[in-house]
């Protein structure tokens, strides 16, 4: 993934097979910025359906599931674990302006595949948050 100058979004990963969410959760958490979750309030499942990915049937419908958390106590600094999530650094955003992440997410031309998808499929998660937290 090659992000633009500037360009932050809310941390996020896999649930690995036979894993429990919450556990993933924890997981996650920690492999992307070392801070432990001491507490965590669900907020919701949003669904999606990817169409016409690259090297797929165009009409092929693929399921994806998002598990949306908050986690409102955290102690410490974020500090990546794994090199390989090419985490480049972190931001502390109120939730006021996480519609303006998603907007940056949404305006991103193209990924490494040159496809636009990806910044609209991640800004999704934050508009969910906004929505849904009050």
């Amino acid at each position: 993934e090659s992000y633009p100058e500037d360009l932050y979004r809310l941390p996020g990963g896999g649930i690995d097979w036979g894993e429990c969410v919450r556990t993933s959760l924890f997981r996650e958490v920690f492999e992307e910025t070392q801070l432990n979750v001491q507490k965590e309030q669900f907020l919701g499942i949003l669904t999606y359906e990817f169409h016409g990915h690259p090297g797929a049937d165009q009409k092929a419908a693929i399921p994806f599931v998002s598990y949306i958390f908050v986690v409102p106590e955290v102690e410490g600094e974020p500090v990546p674990l794994d090199e390989s999530e090419k985490i480049s650094g972190f931001k502390w955003v109120p939730l006021e302006e996480l519609s303006k992440v998603a907007a940056k997410l949404r305006s991103m031309a193209e990924d490494d595949f040159g496809n636009p998808d990806w910044g609209r499929f991640r800004a999704l998660g934050h508009d969910f948050v906004v929505e849904n937290i009050g």
